[in-house]
């Protein structure tokens, strides 16, 4: 899978791992919780990874109609 990041105008390859959450709230209480922060280095010196965290995106989700709607 492939996304380009429009903000830093450069292609990021995903791979399949995808992980969702309810909202942003839940997703970054993950992201912060003390489980993970014990874990985080195994992730962040054994891969190149890349996190983001996207609020709400309706399905299906056409990015085009976003931009055209923007200009």
């Amino acid at each position: 899978m492939s996304a380009f990041v429009i903000g830093h105008l450069r292609s990021i390859d995903f791979g399949s791992d995808i992980v969702e959450f309810p909202d942003r709230r839940h997703a970054l209480q993950w992201y912060r919780s003390d489980a993970y922060q014990r874990i985080v280095g195994l992730r962040t010196e054994n891969s190149d990874s890349t996190v983001l965290i996207v609020d709400e995106v309706a399905h299906p989700h056409r990015a085009t109609e976003v931009i055209t709607r923007a200009s």
